[in-house]
């Protein structure tokens, strides 16, 4: 999965996702992001694989991976967000270059 956040000042402005998987991992990236914006980088970064299950209301017997590698490329990409000037997009996963041209269209 691959995460990208807008960040601007302390805050989250805008979460996308992209990954090929089963509806579990789509419906875990697509919650994660609506929950991360409008959030400040510590607050997400606390945000752990049980809210994620809490916020999508459970997953299928044996889905829960999807959260977790949901929850992943979110602290992998607040990981990398200090090294970013304000506004631009940290990428969790992926080639960067192709990933800042993905948001520029996306």
């Amino acid at each position: 999965m691959c995460l990208w956040l807008r960040v601007e000042g302390d805050t989250v402005t805008d979460a996308r996702f992209k990954t090929y998987g089963c509806p579990s991992a789509i419906a875990s990236g697509s919650v994660l992001t609506e929950m991360v914006k409008g959030r400040a980088i510590d607050e997400c970064a606390v945000i752990d694989t049980g809210q994620l299950l809490d916020a999508l209301g459970g997953l299928p017997l044996g889905k829960g991976p999807c959260a977790d590698l949901a929850v992943a490329a979110l602290h992998d990409a607040l990981s990398k967000v200090n090294g970013h000037a304000p506004g631009r997009a940290a990428v969790s996963t992926g080639d960067r270059e192709q990933a800042n041209r993905d948001d520029d269209t996306g």
